[in-house]
């Protein structure tokens, strides 16, 4: 990277000083920025290298505080909400993967917002906030997640 073209900066909120005493700004390639907005700010660490971004950039970030670990290899690049952690959900799911139950609903709307995660996708586990179900369900939206019924039909069988 030249610092000239396809590059963002991002302000490190004035956490990270230079020798100089100055507060530095993190240089990140455009194309990251752009997956990081359409995935509400969450990134995985394979699409951070091949946005030609270093181990040791992505681990300063880290350290600094400017990125939260979410879970292996997954990043928040801003304070995390309940819609970044369910990417990081998406993120974590062994191929395609649709949030369901009651994140899904509350995301429509309905319910409050739950302590866990279903994720729906490639095998069975529990990890952290995350319920990952083997099985394929229909997804729609920017946030894979299954339709408004099979939400509230799934809910119900959590509550």
């Amino acid at each position: 990277m030249d610092g000239s073209e396809g590059v963002d900066t991002w302000d490190d909120g004035g956490q990270t000083a230079d020798r100089t005493g100055m507060h530095t700004k993190t240089l990140i390639p455009t194309d990251l920025s752009e997956i990081a907005r359409a995935q509400h700010w969450v990134v995985s660490r394979p699409q951070v290298l091949a946005a030609g971004c270093s181990q040791t950039m992505l681990s300063r970030l880290l350290r600094n505080g400017d990125w939260t670990r979410l879970g292996q290899g997954v990043y928040a690049t801003r304070p995390p909400d309940f819609q970044s952690v369910c990417w990081g959900g998406i993120l974590l799911a062994d191929g395609p993967a649709a949030i369901g139950g009651l994140a899904a609903a509350h995301l429509r709307g309905v319910g409050e917002e739950p302590t866990r995660i279903l994720v729906w996708g490639e095998r069975s586990r529990t990890q952290g906030p995350w319920m990952f179900r083997r099985g394929h369900r229909p997804a729609s939206g920017a946030l894979p997640m299954v339709g408004p019924e099979d939400a509230v039909l799934e809910a119900c069988a959590e509550v």
